[in-house]
Order: C-alpha cells, then sequence, then structure tokens
C-alpha cells in the first residue's frame, strides 16, 4: 500500500518474457514435488501510477491475469491464481476496470485467497464483513482462503474465520 519511490524500469514486454521464462522452471520445479504453484495478483495504487506514469506491474489487470493463465493452459493443473481481494480492488479503480466482471473472469483460475478489505486506493488490509464485494463470485475451486487482516483484536479474528466459514460453505451449495 506504500508508494513506490520512482525507478527505472524495463519495458512491460521485457518483463513479461522473464517473468514467462522464470515460471517455466519454477513450474517444472514444482512438479517434480507434486507442487501447486501459485500466483498471487499484483497491485497498482494510484500513487503508483502517478509516479511511474504507466501501470509498471505484472498482473494487476484482469486482462494480463487472463492471458497468463490462458498462455500456460496446458499447466493449469499444476497452477493456480491467489487472488488478493483487496489488491484487485485497489487496482480497478486505480485502472478504471469494472471490479465485478474482472472478479467473474478470472474466477476460474483461482486455487487461493488473501481475504481484506481496504478503501480502494491502499492496501490496508482492514477487516471485511457479509456484506464485502467480493463473496458473490467466488470461486468453488479454491483450495484454501487466507484472512489477511492486520492490527484487530483476536476476537475479531474468529469472528471473520467464522463468516468466512459460512460463506463459503453457501458459496459451495
Amino acid at each position: 500500500g506504500n508508494k513506490i519511490e520512482q525507478k527505472k524500469i524495463i519495458q512491460k514486454k521485457v518483463a513479461k518474457k522473464i517473468f514467462y521464462q522464470s515460471l517455466k522452471k519454477l513450474i517444472i520445479y514444482a512438479k517434480k514435488y507434486g507442487v501447486i504453484l501459485l500466483i498471487e495478483n499484483n497491485v497498482v495504487s494510484k500513487k503508483n501510477l502517478k509516479v511511474f506514469g504507466e501501470n509498471p506491474f505484472l498482473l494487476a489487470d484482469p486482462k494480463e491475469i487472463n492471458d497468463l493463465f490462458l498462455d500456460f493452459q496446458n499447466e493449469n493443473k499444476n497452477i493456480g491464481l491467489l487472488l488478493d481481494v483487496g489488491h484487485l480492488k485497489i487496482s480497478a479503480k486505480t485502472l478504471n476496470f469494472n471490479l465485478f466482471k474482472a472478479h467473474k473472469k478470472i474466477t476460474k483460475f483461482v486455487k487461493g485467497y488473501h481475504l481484506s478489505d481496504n478503501d480502494g486506493y491502499s492496501d490496508s488490509n482492514k477487516p471485511f464483513t457479509k456484506n464485502s464485494w467480493f463473496w458473490k463470485n467466488m470461486s468453488n475451486n479454491a483450495k484454501f482462503y487466507t484472512i489477511e487482516v492486520y492490527n484487530v483484536p483476536h476476537q475479531k479474528y474468529y469472528k471473520l474465520i467464522n463468516l468466512t466459514k459460512k460463506k463459503i460453505a453457501s458459496n459451495l451449495k
């Protein structure tokens, strides 16, 4: 959620090529050990967009996420998306895409979730509620859910765990 100081960055096309090459190697390694590799979506805030003048990050928008998993569709058993719903919310606001449509579009790739909420401007990892935006289109293919909420009393975590269990159970019906 913090502003990143401007640095010299490589072209996105070059970064994507390096990422794909590295991912291919990681997939081979993960297969060898029977591990599923999860790739987390990135986040771009308005602060960082202003600093760089463009989105400098890979996998912050749903098209890039979709393209990645289509490009690696033969590896779908070995890789998946770790969807950080807080990241997606901020990136949607920053890059001006529809949050609900984006979530629906990439849900088929999700194998895990990071759950938290925020104001759409900063990745503050605030608690979510029963009315949080992401419940509607959650994937039934997810293998785990991580509550990524910080700085709340431990009793609040128990409430978030129970809410998550209840929502997951209702989504799977």
